[in-house]
């Protein structure tokens, strides 16, 4: 269990180091609008939605050990196609926007990749009687990762560039990668697949409940 853990933790250091350092990069150093920070910083979030199912299906047909070790060298990817976006070329290049947006696109979709398959690869190791505990010490990974990367990025950034926080954000998963390489892997679990729209029907109340949970309160 522990590896996994680590996997998963370095994993989302590549996603929580540039989350912050990013946007202020992006307005300070670049010049872009507030707006076009945004849709940058949001396209991760939004492809990562949209690949959840992409990964499962990866993990069913050919096991979690394929679906990390797909989202990790590509969470490196998307740094170094990050690079020529926020280092190498000028902000009113017309080739910075498309990159950038690639890059961001590119780590969500690793996100969805190596969580799913670090989630399953945990449950397939520890047994599901365990589901709850890999479920738990994941998640404190994954938080962790975001709670410490996002100021250690700023701190990067600041001290010596935003050079650096992209190179560790490269660093971080390979280093994951070779970990999850010398873990033995299993197959993938096939069986019956629900539909989507029956998965929906599943989680939408306690879903829902969530979401209000985060509603403010009025004073």
């Amino acid at each position: 269990m522990g590896p996994l853990v680590v996997i998963v933790f370095l994993g989302f250091l590549a996603v929580g180091m540039p989350l912050a350092a990013l946007a202020i990069h992006l307005h300070d150093a670049m010049g872009f609008s507030p707006a076009l920070v945004g849709a940058v910083i949001g396209a991760q979030s939004l492809v990562t939605v949209v690949t959840r199912h992409a990964a499962g299906t990866v993990c069913d047909r050919y096991g979690p050990r394929r679906s990390a070790l797909t989202g990790l060298p590509l969470a490196a990817l998307s740094g170094l196609v990050m690079l020529p976006a926020t280092i190498l070329l000028p902000a009113d290049n017309l080739l910075v926007v498309p990159l950038l947006l690639l890059a961001r696109a590119m780590l969500g979709a690793a996100e969805s990749f190596f969580l799913t398959g670090s989630m399953t690869w945990g449950i397939g190791r520890m047994g599901p009687a365990r589901t709850g505990k890999v479920m738990a010490w994941q998640g404190i990974a994954m938080y962790a990762a975001l709670g410490t990367g996002a100021p250690l990025g700023l701190w990067l950034l600041h001290d010596s560039g935003f050079g650096t926080v992209l190179l560790l954000s490269i660093l971080a998963p390979l280093l994951a990668a070779g970990i999850a390489l010398g873990l033995r892997g299993f197959p993938g679990s096939g069986g019956l697949r629900l539909p989507f729209h029956r998965v929906v029907g599943l989680v939408w109340m306690p879903g829902t409940v969530l979401a209000l949970s985060a509603c403010p309160l009025s004073p």
